[in-house]
C-alpha cells in the first residue's frame, strides 16, 4: 500500500515538473513574442540619432541640410565633402508629352511595381517633413516638363519605428538596392504616365552621373556616407 502510495506521489510530482517545465517555455516563447515587435524600437534607442542622421545624410549628399528644431527652416551646406557641384546643364532631346489620363492619380506619384512602391511625391524645402511622409522631390532640381536638369527623389531606407510594413513598402526606398539595370518604373505626373529605364545603379558617396533624366537614392546604412544610387531614362 505504502509502495502505491510513494509511486503516485512520484508521478504526481513527475507531472508537476513536467507542467511547470511546459508552463516555463509557454511563457519563454510568449515574452519573446512580445520582445519581437519591440526590437526595432530598442534598435533605434540604442542609435537614438541615427534617423536624424540618415535625413541629414540624404539631404547632404546632394548638397542641401536636413532642416532641425522647432521652427523649420532649409539650412544650405556650402561645400559638402563628397558633393560634385551640378555641371552646365545641356537641353536634351525632348520625347512628346505622355498622354493625359484622367484615370491615373491627380497626385504626382512615383510606380515601382518590382520593388512595390507607389507613393505620392513629397514637396517643398522641409526636406525632414518631406521623408517622413514619404519620397521627397528635391526641389532645386527637375520635373518631367522640365528637363535641363535631373529629377531628384529621395526617400529614407530605414525610417521611423512607427511607419507601417505598408507604408515603409510603398513609400520608402527600402528596397531599392532590388533595382537592376533594365528595370522600368513610372512617374505619375499631372495625371501622364512617364516610364524610365534604369541603365546604372551604384554606391557612392557622391552623385556621378547629372545626364539621367531620373536619380533615386537613398542610404545604404545607418551610419554611413555610402549612398545606393538609381540612375534611368525617359523611355516613353
Amino acid at each position: 500500500m505504502e509502495f502505491a502510495v510513494d509511486r503516485k506521489q512520484r508521478t504526481l510530482k513527475d507531472i508537476s515538473f513536467i507542467l511547470s517545465y511546459v508552463g516555463f517555455l509557454l511563457i519563454t516563447a510568449g515574452t519573446i513574442l512580445l520582445l519581437i515587435p519591440a526590437l526595432p524600437w530598442v534598435y533605434y534607442r540604442i542609435n537614438v540619432e541615427a534617423t536624424s542622421d540618415e535625413v541629414d545624410t540624404l539631404t547632404g549628399f546632394i548638397g542641401i541640410g536636413a532642416v532641425i528644431g522647432p521652427t523649420p527652416s532649409l539650412t544650405t551646406t556650402p561645400t559638402p565633402i563628397g558633393f560634385t557641384p551640378t555641371p552646365t546643364p545641356t537641353e536634351k532631346p525632348r520625347l512628346a508629352l505622355p498622354q493625359f489620363d484622367a484615370s491615373l492619380p491627380r497626385e504626382n506619384t512615383l510606380k515601382i511595381p518590382k520593388i512595390g512602391v507607389n507613393g505620392i511625391l513629397q514637396e517643398g524645402n522641409d526636406s525632414k517633413r518631406a521623408l517622413y511622409n514619404g519620397i521627397w522631390r528635391v526641389p532645386e532640381f527637375g520635373t518631367p516638363l522640365r528637363n535641363d536638369s535631373p529629377i531628384i527623389l529621395a526617400a529614407h531606407r530605414y525610417g521611423y519605428i512607427e511607419w507601417s510594413s505598408a507604408f515603409r513598402k510603398t513609400n520608402t526606398f527600402a528596397n531599392l538596392p532590388n533595382l537592376k539595370e533594365g528595370d522600368t518604373f513610372q512617374l505619375i505626373w499631372e495625371q501622364r504616365a512617364y516610364v524610365y529605364k534604369v541603365y546604372k545603379v551604384e554606391e557612392n558617396t557622391q552623385l556621378t552621373d547629372y545626364n539621367a533624366d531620373i536619380i533615386l537614392y537613398t542610404c545604404k546604412h545607418l551610419k554611413s556616407p555610402v549612398r545606393i544610387v538609381v540612375y534611368a531614362q525617359r523611355i516613353q
